[in-house]
């Protein structure tokens, strides 16, 4: 089974314009939530650099983080039940 992917889309609330920053990848039983590092147009670091500050409870751009028990995830609950970030 192919795993399912959100997208984490910022808006930038002066110039209305939306960035990709994230994705959140559900395969199976496990949830990935990773920012989007590639440097396409309107990314992660084009949002850095018109105001996007990294979520808190992800502030490592450069980690990908485990959560589990996202029974809550619509909301919000399983943000904060990282378990792992390397």
């Amino acid at each position: 089974m192919r795993p399912f992917v959100l997208w984490l889309i910022w808006q930038n609330e002066c110039t209305r314009q939306r960035y990709h920053i994230g994705n959140l990848l559900h395969d199976g039983d496990k949830y990935v939530f990773y920012y989007e590092r590639s440097r396409k147009r309107r990314g992660l670091f084009e949002a850095l650099e018109n105001g996007y500050q990294p979520h808190l409870s992800f502030p490592d751009i450069g980690k990908n983080t485990f959560l589990t028990d996202c029974s809550g995830l619509l909301s919000g609950v399983c943000l904060t039940g990282a378990v792992r970030i390397f």
